[in-house]
């Protein structure tokens, strides 16, 4: 089957960015790329619309196959009505507005479309660093992330990237004798030292964890440059360290929670990266 990318099209500044990355993907994959405006309000004007949609297109002298489509009414709405209708391998979309203010991060339509979209979708930020050829993966041993791992793989090898793999080992609030932070561990009591049997377990338990990740990696038979981390802590705050730290192109993973229950749909962690990381982001589904 073609590999089909939608691009939702609108008059904001992150446009010219959107298609360029479209325009790359759709060469490294040999996918018709679909191009779709959605006005308001229905226009008398639609020809004109069109043409003026065309000629921009046309002034960016792309190189795979496209096509332009014009829909009218409520923006999500209808790129999801899009979507269905030609049931992308991908669909691509920039997020406008980075302010300070929840939601209104990515901007109401990429945000409606996340949550609604059974596709996957990548979320282009406007750069604010510099950033390096490294893709961070979060890895919980899902079935569903094995499918992202698998995406990421073919995607670093395409873009000649680093993958790097982080699993997040979530701590009880309290355990032992320990109360769990978000770096490293607080001793209850007045001993200052860690004694030496709490010390041992948790080396133990560290050795496991990380060879349980060097092994499903090693199963998946990535193909790409990579590196492996474990780390403890909440997840999204230990992946969101990891991209400021390595200033990573692009965090890929998946959603977990296919409800219609708003904000659940995608999974706490997804949600909450995708309103504050910096980079780009690939949030995978199966349509």
């Amino acid at each position: 089957m073609e590999k089909q990318i939608l691009v939702p099209l609108d008059r904001s500044r992150i446009t010219e960015e959107v298609i360029g990355i479209a325009d790359g993907w759709a060469q490294r994959t040999d996918a018709k790329l679909t191009f779709l405006h959605v006005d308001p309000s229905i226009n008398v004007e639609s020809d004109h619309l069109m043409d003026i949609l065309e000629t921009y297109l046309k002034r960016r002298d792309l190189k795979p196959e496209y096509r332009t489509l014009l829909k009218y009414g409520h923006a999500g709405m209808k790129i999801l009505e899009a979507a269905q209708e030609i049931r992308p391998d991908i669909l691509i979309m920039g997020a406008h507005s980075h302010g300070l203010l929840g939601r209104l991060f990515l901007g109401s339509t990429t945000d409606y479309v996340l949550h609604h979209c059974p596709f996957p979708v990548y979320v282009h930020k406007k750069a604010k660093d510099v950033y390096s050829n490294q893709i961070i993966v979060p890895v919980d041993y899902s079935d569903v992330n094995r499918t992202v791992i698998k995406i990421a793989d073919e995607w670093a090898l395409r873009t000649k990237a680093e993958l790097h793999f982080l699993h997040v080992n979530e701590m009880p609030e309290y355990g032992g004798n320990f109360y769990a932070m978000e770096t490293g561990f607080y001793q209850h009591g007045d001993d200052k030292d860690v004694s030496a049997i709490d010390n041992a377990e948790h080396s133990e338990d560290l050795s496991k964890v990380e060879q349980n990740l060097v092994d499903f990696l090693s199963e998946l038979q990535v193909t790409a440059k990579y590196k492996a981390t474990v780390a403890y802590g909440k997840p999204y705050l230990k992946i969101l360290e990891m991209q400021r730290e390595t200033q990573a192109m692009l965090i890929m993973m998946a959603a977990h929670s296919h409800t219609f229950l708003g904000r659940v749909f995608l999974g706490s962690n997804t949600d909450y990266l995708l309103h504050h990381a910096r980079c780009p982001m690939y949030v995978y589904k199966e349509g």
